[in-house]
C-alpha cells in the first residue's frame, strides 16, 4: 500500500466521520477495505477500498444486512475505490483532486477536503468530542483504537493463557481443596492450603529447592479465605481479562507474553528470597502486570485518544487493587508485591518503547530496577545465612502430600529435617501404613 492512498484513505474515513457523521464498523474493516455507516444518511453504507472494488462483497452484504429493517427495505450504498481505472457502480478515485470532484454531488462540502499525513490529528477535538470517543470508542475515527478495542472482545494464544492460569486453574484448585478430606487443607483454609496447590515461601521454594513454585503460585486463591478467593477469582481475576487484551493490542502480542511471563516468575523469586515468614499466592500479581505494563503507554506528552482511552482502563484495576489490600487482606506483603510487579512490568515494557535514537538518563531506571529484581535475590541465594524457624503451615502443607502420596514422605522429610534442618519429620501413625503425622525430634 502506498503512502499516498494511505494518506487518501485517511483522509476521506476522517471526513466522513468527523463531516458526514458516519461510523467505522470497525470488526470488518482492515488496512485495505473500510466499511461505515450512517442510518440517517442517503447512503447508510459505505465500502472504502485501497484498489479494485470486489464485486460480491460478503462483509458488505453482512453490514447491509444487519442495519435493514425489513427484509424488503432498501439500504443505499456507495462504493469508493482508490484506484487509477474505473469500474462499473464504483466511484474511482486516485488522488485528492479527483475526490473532491467525484464525490462533490454526494457530499457537497467535500470540496474543503485537504489531506492528512499518517495518523488522525486530534488536538483540536473538543471536550464534548474527546468524552464521546472515550465513551463510545466505535464511533472515533481513529482506526487503531477501534481495533484496541475489538482486541478486548477476541482471544490469542496468549490471552488463553492468561485466562486458564489466572482464572480457571484456580477455580480447579478451589473446588479440589473442597474434596479434600484434610483438617488443614480447604475452601476456607490458611498458608497450609497455599502451599499445597503451589504456593510460594522461602521455606519450600527457595530451601527446600521446590524452585517451580515461582511459575505455581498464581494457580490458587483460596490461602485467605473464601471472601479473599471469591474477591480475586471476580474482581482481579475475570474483571482485569479486558483490560489485559487490550494491553496486549497496545504493545503487540509477542512483547506483551515477555512482559507477563518474566516478571511473574521473577516476582515470586524475589519475594522467596527476601521475605522468609509469608507464603505468597493468588492473582494479585495480573492486575499489578497490567497496571505497570499499561501504564508507561500513557507516559506521553500527547494526549491524544488512546492514551486518554489508557488512561481510562487503567482506573478499574487501581481501585480494585486498593480495596483488597485495604479492606480484604489488609497485608503489607501484598502492596509490596503490588509494588514490585508494577515496577517489574513497567521497566521491561519501557524498554521496549524507548526511542533509543534519543537516549537520556531515563533509560537507567528500568535497568536498575530489573538488575535489582533479578540479581539481589539470585545472590542472597548464594550467601550463606542463619535458618529460618519451623514453619507449621509449610509443615501441615507436607504432611497432607504425604498423606494424599503427592510425594514421598522421604522426600519431604529431607525438606523438613535436611534442608531446613528442622527438627520434625513425617512419620508413619501406627494406625495406616498410609497414614502420616508430624513427629518432633526429643
Amino acid at each position: 500500500m502506498s503512502n499516498n492512498n494511505n494518506d487518501l484513505r485517511l483522509t476521506l474515513v476522517h471526513y466522513l466521520v468527523k463531516v458526514e457523521k458516519y461510523k467505522v464498523n470497525a470488526e470488518i474493516s482492515d488496512d485495505y477495505n473500510v466499511y461505515l455507516y450512517n442510518k440517517k444518511a442517503q447512503f447508510k453504507v459505505i465500502a472504502l477500498t485501497i484498489g479494485e472494488a470486489l464485486e460480491h462483497d460478503e462483509k458488505l452484504n453482512k453490514l447491509v444486512n444487519s442495519l435493514k429493517g425489513s427484509k424488503r427495505e432498501k439500504v443505499d450504498t456507495l462504493k469508493i475505490a482508490i484506484y487509477d481505472g474505473s469500474q462499473q457502480g464504483v466511484v474511482c478515485i486516485s488522488s485528492l483532486d479527483e475526490a473532491r470532484m467525484n464525490l462533490k454531488k454526494y457530499f457537497p462540502k467535500i470540496t474543503s477536503l485537504q489531506i492528512k499525513q499518517a495518523e488522525v490529528e486530534e488536538e483540536n477535538l473538543s471536550e464534548e468530542e474527546l468524552l464521546e470517543t472515550l465513551t463510545d470508542p466505535s464511533g472515533s475515527s481513529n482506526i487503531k483504537l477501534k481495533k484496541l478495542v475489538g482486541k478486548m472482545n477476541s482471544n490469542s494464544a496468549v490471552s488463553i493463557f492468561i485466562s486458564v492460569a489466572f482464572c480457571i486453574l484456580p477455580v480447579i484448585c478451589l473446588l479440589l481443596s473442597s474434596f479434600i478430606s484434610d483438617a488443614w487443607i480447604g475452601v476456607n483454609g490458611t498458608s497450609a492450603t497455599a502451599m499445597f496447590f503451589g504456593g510460594t515461601n522461602k521455606a519450600l521454594t527457595i530451601i527446600g529447592q521446590q524452585f517451580w513454585r515461582i511459575f505455581t503460585y498464581i494457580f490458587n486463591v483460596q490461602g485467605n479465605g473464601v471472601v479473599a478467593s471469591a474477591f480475586q477469582l471476580i474482581f482481579l481475576g475475570v474483571f482485569v481479562l479486558k483490560v489485559t487484551k487490550y494491553t496486549e493490542g497496545l504493545l503487540g502480542t509477542l512483547k506483551f507474553a515477555f512482559v507477563i511471563f518474566i516478571t511473574y516468575p521473577l516476582v515470586g523469586l524475589f519475594l522467596s528470597v527476601m521475605f522468609p515468614s509469608p507464603t505468597f499466592s493468588g492473582n494479585l500479581i495480573l492486575p499489578a502486570m497490567v497496571v505497570g505494563s499499561l501504564g508507561v503507554t500513557t507516559w506521553s506528552k500527547k494526549s491524544d485518544t488512546i492514551v486518554l482511552f489508557s488512561k481510562n482502563r487503567l482506573i478499574y484495576p487501581l481501585i480494585i487493587m486498593l480495596i483488597y489490600v485495604l479492606f480484604i487482606t489488609v497485608s503489607e506483603y501484598d502492596v509490596v508485591l503490588i509494588i514490585l510487579g508494577c515496577g517489574v512490568s513497567a521497566s521491561i515494557t519501557l524498554l521496549f518503547t524507548y526511542d533509543y535514537k534519543n537516549i537520556d538518563g531515563y533509560i537507567i531506571l528500568p535497568v536498575l530496577i530489573l538488575g535489582i529484581a533479578f540479581v539481589v535475590p539470585v545472590v542472597f541465594i548464594f550467601i550463606p545465612s542463619y535458618g529460618i524457624a519451623p514453619d507449621l503451615n509449610a509443615l501441615l502443607a507436607m504432611l497432607s502430600y504425604a498423606n494424599h502420596k503427592v510425594f514421598s514422605a522421604d522426600y519431604l522429610n529431607k525438606i523438613i529435617h535436611d534442608l531446613n534442618g528442622w527438627n520434625y519429620s513425617l512419620q508413619s501413625s501406627g494406625v495406616d501404613a498410609s497414614s502420616y503425622v508430624i513427629s518432633a525430634f526429643i
